[in-house]
């Protein structure tokens, strides 16, 4: 009989700020930098970042940086967000 064993793994990561950052409010070069920085032992490019700042509800405006195919990292500002999908220990 054949079995079929199929791996996953997954890691979804929500931590909030006591209070939201307000003082990175209009500085969002320093934002960038700062994250551009954090994340270059990665091998990221301004490529992997996507700026999300047209939104209404202030809680929605978030840069994100893409690691990879199976994962990202964002930044808003009450809180970040990372999640990581198929990777392995190396990695983490």
């Amino acid at each position: 009989m054949r079995k079929l064993i199929i791996q996953q793994d997954q890691v979804s990561y929500v931590g909030l700020f006591s209070k939201p950052a307000f003082s990175l409010w209009g500085e969002g070069s320093k934002i960038l930098e700062e994250l551009y920085k954090a994340f270059s032992p990665y091998k990221v490019s301004l490529a992997d970042f996507k700026q999300d700042y047209l939104s209404p509800i202030l809680s929605d405006i978030s840069v994100t940086v893409f690691l990879g195919a199976n994962g990202n990292y964002k930044f808003k500002f009450d809180r970040i967000e990372a999640s990581f999908s198929n990777f392995t220990e190396q990695e983490l």
